[in-house]
Formats: structure tokens, C-alpha cells, sequence
């Protein structure tokens, strides 16, 4: 792992937090990950083993009230800056929708992806500037267009994503996938040990995005074997997301139990 590169992220890091102040947020977990990897690019500690460094900035549109906040999750892996990183953009109670919401992330990221081609160094926050004015402007539209028309609810869709690997036995890794599941609003299993295997569950986006962090991380191997979609919420069969660790006879058997499809097992192993 290239010190100089993660010296890099996080000196961009602490830039964004004395610029955002009270909008930056990390969770002591996050926060205990930056420190373990600031011990090791100063050669304190000779680990180098680490989770992608992660953050929360609260974008208001240049609004000083913030009577509305909107979320942006951002995952920097060891390949950025040549890659972007992995954003996830929410808003609760913010009168924007999910899907416009999905837009604006889709439009961020194809404003870093020059970035990144062009070789820019540290570009996060020119990205977030920009995404902050493309807030303003939203906040702005729902201001003009708030007379009284009652919106369409959204379609929303829902996804079920299999994912086999060689083996899950890190426990940062294991830590990690529970925890991003239970950030991002997701549910299912991950079976540890060899083979690995995980089953995620939400809506769609959610879990592509889910999906996308995962393959940021270092595997042996890791492959999706089976998707699954459905417009009705209680299509979805798990409650929580939490690690398993069972072997192939009584993993069968609890697919059984989910009433998930006969196929399934076979599918996963390749039988």
C-alpha cells in the first residue's frame, strides 16, 4: 500500500474537516481507522491492513440557516485519487426525492470522473463545491415550483444480490461489511469463513452502491452469482444484517427455511 498516496488522502482529509467544521462528521470507528493509518504512514506501526477512510459531509446549498441538509457519504479507496470514490447522497426531511437524489449522485460522479482521467491530485473539494451549488439550485427549483401539487410517490425497486468469495476471514473486512449494511439501510447475511458468501437486500441502489464498495477492498476472489429483483417491499426476506457462520448443510437448510429458491444453493456453490 503506497504510503505516499494514503498521506495524500489524508492530508485532504483534515483539509475538508477545518473547511466544513460542524458538517464534517466520522464515526469513532471511522475515526480510529484514519488514526491507525496515520500511525502507518509515519512508520509508527508496520500494519497495512486498513478500511477504506470514510466521511459524512452535510451540504445545505450555501444556505447559513441549513433549514436543509442534504448527506454525502463519501468511501476513498487506496486508488483514489485515480479513481473516485464511492458517494452515496441522501436527504431526510430536505423536500427533495429519492430519485432526483439518484440523479444529483449520478451527476457528481460524472463531474470527478474527468478529474480523476486528467490526473487531478486532491479534487474532493472542488467536487463538493460544485455539488453544493448543484444543491442550491435544487433547493432553489423546490422554492419556485412548492405550490400545492401532491407528487407521485416514487417507484421504488428492490434488489437481492449474491456474492461468493474464496474466503472472508479479516476481521476488520468482517466489521466492515456489517457495518456499511447497517449504514446504508441494508439487510441480510454474511456467511464467513471459506467460501465467503453474502446475500444483501434493499433497494436497488443501495445495494449497487453496496456492491461497488466491496469490490473497492482487496479480495482473492470475489464474484456476484445471482441477482434478484422485485417492486414489492416485502418481497424481502431477512429483518437486519448480521454474520453467519454455518457450514453447506445447514446454510442449505436455512435457505430453505427463507423459502429462497430450491436453486439457489447450487447456484452459489456451483454444482
Amino acid at each position: 500500500m503506497d504510503k505516499e498516496t494514503l498521506r495524500c488522502q489524508l492530508d485532504e482529509i483534515l483539509v475538508l474537516e477545518s473547511i466544513y467544521g460542524d458538517d464534517f462528521a466520522m464515526t469513532e470507528e471511522e475515526r480510529r481507522n484514519r488514526d491507525e493509518i496515520q500511525e502507518f504512514v509515519d512508520g509508527i506501526d508496520s500494519s497495512n491492513e486498513f478500511l477504506p477512510l470514510q466521511f459524512m459531509i452535510g451540504l445545505s446549498g450555501h444556505d447559513p440557516e441549513r433549514l436543509r441538509v442534504i448527506s454525502v457519504k463519501v468511501i476513498i479507496t487506496e486508488v483514489y485519487p485515480e479513481r473516485i470514490p464511492t458517494v452515496d447522497i441522501s436527504g431526510k426531511d430536505c423536500g427533495v426525492s429519492r430519485g432526483d437524489l439518484q440523479d444529483l449522485e449520478l451527476r457528481f460522479r460524472s463531474y470527478l470522473e474527468p478529474l480523476a482521467n486528467n490526473g487531478h491530485e486532491g479534487y474532493l473539494f472542488d467536487g463538493l463545491e460544485w455539488l453544493d451549488s448543484q444543491i442550491e439550485e435544487m433547493f432553489a427549483n423546490l422554492e419556485e415550483n412548492s405550490a400545492e401539487e401532491e407528487k407521485q410517490p416514487d417507484t421504488v425497486s428492490f434488489s437481492r444480490v449474491w456474492m461468493y468469495f474464496h474466503h472472508i476471514y479479516s476481521s476488520k473486512k468482517r466489521r466492515y461489511i456489517v457495518e456499511l449494511a447497517h449504514q446504508m439501510k441494508l439487510t441480510g447475511i454474511c456467511k464467513s469463513g471459506k467460501p465467503g458468501i453474502i446475500c444483501i437486500e434493499g433497494e436497488t441502489q443501495p445495494c449497487e452502491e453496496y456492491v461497488q464498495a466491496l469490490r473497492s477492498l482487496t479480495w482473492k476472489r470475489m464474484t456476484v452469482r445471482h441477482r434478484e429483483t422485485s417492486e414489492e417491499r416485502q418481497w424481502l426476506r431477512f429483518s437486519d444484517f448480521k454474520e453467519i457462520q454455518l457450514e453447506p448443510g445447514d446454510f442449505r437448510s436455512l435457505l430453505h427455511e427463507l423459502n429462497l429458491s430450491d436453486d439457489l444453493f447450487e447456484i452459489l456453490y456451483q454444482l
